[in-house]
């Protein structure tokens, strides 16, 4: 399912905070006109549940002081083109891991990062021309 606004807006402002210069497109946005052979970044974030994470006093209307969690993993498919080779792409997903694993992002605490191997994309924007080395990151949002 879909992820709270809150959760989008902290790694969306994050990763422009730690890459200037790089492209990155977010699930749904307009398609873009991917040109070059740079590498660029597909977000994508996704809410695993949100539940109930300690009791607190409650209240006939509903959670009260109740402290819930947001469960999520947030992918970043680093895309370079098809044939460029992959230290490029292996750099840059290296660079992610260290900007976003085990850190408190705002109201997002980051927790493990799983490199997943490179494989020919056939994501939203693929075209047949991108090869993507994902790494995903898990995370939760205390309210």
């Amino acid at each position: 399912m879909a992820a709270s606004d809150a959760t989008d807006a902290a790694f969306e402002a994050h990763f422009a905070e730690n890459f200037d210069g790089v492209r990155a497109v977010f699930e749904n946005d307009a398609d873009p006109e991917i040109t070059g052979r740079d590498p660029w970044v597909y977000i994508e974030n996704e809410s695993d549940e949100d539940d109930q994470a300690s009791l607190g006093a409650g209240s006939a209307s509903g959670h009260g002081d109740n402290l819930m969690r947001e469960t999520g993993r947030v992918g970043f498919y680093v895309l370079v083109p098809i044939g460029s080779g992959r230290k490029a792409a292996r750099q840059l997903r290296d660079q992610i891991v260290a900007a976003f694993a085990a850190q408190d992002i705002g109201p997002v605490t980051c927790r493990a990062a799983h490199r997943v191997s490179g494989y020919a994309w056939d994501g939203v924007h693929a075209n047949g021309n991108w090869q993507a080395f994902p790494v995903l990151i898990d995370w939760y949002r205390d309210y």
